[in-house]
């Protein structure tokens, strides 16, 4: 984009300074600065319909911000092992704040806890992707689709709910003599 005032807004700014700039045109854009700024909010607007009819197509009625924003799960060691992205609401500026370059979501909260102090086997928790950071493992992305949609499981804590609710102990025991 090019005009004047375009470079106003040619960067990145945190929301409170883009709301001002834009509903406080000053100086900054020029001699006539409120024409400026019209045409550069006219060339903002331009320049999103085309990035997302590029993106999502011409039907406008289909377009959804899941689409484009998405969390994408790479392994760091070999794609095979690559999960699935998924889409995510929120932003940067949103209860649910999540971001990244590119409308990805390459960071926000992957673990949330609600604790009930009055009770704490009610409380509940999300995590992602899984339990297991062993791909193959049952439990590699048993999260993902809870996290994915904002819901719960449970979140023990009294030993009577645990032992309840336990599927599979693993016990470590030391080698004879103590060492392996």
């Amino acid at each position: 984009m090019a005009g004047p005032g375009w470079e106003v807004l040619d960067s990145e700014w945190d929301l409170t300074t883009l709301v001002r700039l834009v509903t406080e045109p000053g100086a900054a854009w020029g001699a006539r600065p409120t024409a400026a700024r019209d045409r550069a909010v006219r060339l903002a607007w331009d320049d999103a319909l085309r990035d997302l009819e590029r993106r999502l197509g011409p039907d406008r009625a289909g377009w959804r911000w899941g689409r484009v924003h998405q969390a994408p799960f790479r392994h760091p060691l070999a794609a095979a092992f690559d999960l699935d992205s998924v889409p995510r609401g929120g932003d940067g500026n949103t209860v649910n704040a999540t971001g990244g370059r590119d409308l990805l979501q390459t960071h926000g909260a992957s673990f949330r806890e609600i604790l009930d102090l009055a009770d704490w086997d009610r409380s509940v928790a999300t995590s992602t992707p899984g339990q297991s950071g062993q791909p193959g493992s049952p439990h590699y992305a048993d999260l993902l689709p809870l996290w994915r949609d904002g819901r719960y499981f449970p979140l023990l804590y009294s030993r009577a709910a645990v032992e309840r609710e336990t599927r599979h102990v693993l016990r470590l025991e030391p080698a004879p003599g103590g060492r392996p």
